[in-house]
């Protein structure tokens, strides 16, 4: 019981105090917004509204950016596909595709002679077939490295892709939608003048 007067004296005390800084004249004047007539309040209304409107239809349309980073991270170049940035995405995974795929086949080609180096009972044969592994590992590790830089430059360009769609997503959402004169809405037809 002790707390609950506690409480209500605090709400109270918090109350009177907000209270008395509150001016409703300054809060409903019209003129603090360059609101001259009520014909100007209703086309910032109007405005406001319509703004509104295309901020929904830009929300609906726009991609989020960890869908696209996560795109990307598993397949590289989703992200760029995406968000419409078709040559970007696709140079990305022929690249990917090629330093992989380049490395897979090299390392296997430098296992081959690795094992056949192991097998090896040659002095001359040894050397001969370690500097022969040696090599395409090399070349391996080195289209490997390619691969992962390309990977992390996927997840960057990816993300630069996406920030770009959505950029020229509202400006085309405004363009389109401010050219109509005739718009059909759940609430009625609109006519714009």
């Amino acid at each position: 019981m002790k707390h609950l007067l506690t409480l209500i004296l605090l709400l109270t005390l918090a109350t009177g105090l907000f209270a008395a800084e509150f001016d409703i004249k300054q809060f409903t004047n019209p003129k603090k917004y360059n609101w001259n007539t009520y014909e100007e309040r209703m086309k910032f209304r109007i405005d406001l509204n319509d703004r509104q409107e295309l901020l929904q239809i830009y929300n609906m349309r726009k991609q989020s950016l960890t869908t696209n980073l996560i795109k990307s991270a598993f397949f590289p170049g989703w992200g760029q596909i995406t968000a419409h940035s078709y040559i970007r995405g696709q140079v990305i995974l022929g690249v990917e595709i090629i330093s992989l795929g380049g490395s897979i086949f090299l390392y296997t080609k430098a296992m081959d002679k690795y094992n056949k180096y192991l097998d090896a009972t040659q002095v001359d044969e040894i050397n001969s077939l370690y500097e022969a592994a040696l090599e395409p590992y090399t070349l391996s590790m080195a289209l490997f490295g390619l691969y992962a830089l390309i990977w992390g430059y996927n997840l960057y360009d990816s993300i630069q892709a996406t920030e770009a769609y959505n950029g020229n997503l509202w400006n085309s959402v405004v363009e389109e939608y401010s050219s109509r004169k005739v718009t059909v809405t759940p609430t009625g037809i609109k006519v714009r003048f």
